[in-house]
């Protein structure tokens, strides 16, 4: 899970900026990586984080599957300073069955094949947590 989406805890987090989420990358290698090399993975905007975590741990990452993945060339700019209650309403559209039903039709080249009812829930899921 990506820091703020899907089912990470958030207790005591005080932060979602894009270095929070390679900190909290590294917090959970620490905890669960046995100082082990690892292939990370990141889909859609954990892509960003994990090309991030990838290029300041080359020692550890050993390989990266990228799926769907989103970046910013020069990070998150001013997204990371927005207040919760705005980022949360940005959740509320993010999850919204409309806005991702335009956006897979836009992003699929072949709409027909891969714009589907589940390509519309996997968009949606990460954004659905209460």
């Amino acid at each position: 899970d990506l820091l703020g989406w899907g089912y990470s805890q958030l207790n005591d987090v005080n932060t979602f900026s894009a270095q929070a989420k390679v900190d909290a990358l590294a917090g959970f290698w620490k905890v669960v990586g046995n100082n082990q090399p690892v292939c990370i993975a990141g889909a859609s905007l954990g892509g960003a984080a994990a090309i991030e975590y990838a290029a300041a741990n080359t020692d550890i990452v050993k390989g990266c599957v990228f799926i769907d993945a989103q970046g910013f060339v020069d990070g998150v700019g001013p997204m990371a300073m927005l207040p919760k209650f705005i980022a949360e309403a940005g959740v509320q559209v993010l999850k919204s069955v409309p806005l991702r039903n335009s956006a897979n039709k836009m992003s699929y080249f072949d709409t027909e094949k891969y714009a589907t009812e589940d390509a519309l829930k996997v968009g949606r899921f990460h954004c659905l947590r209460e």
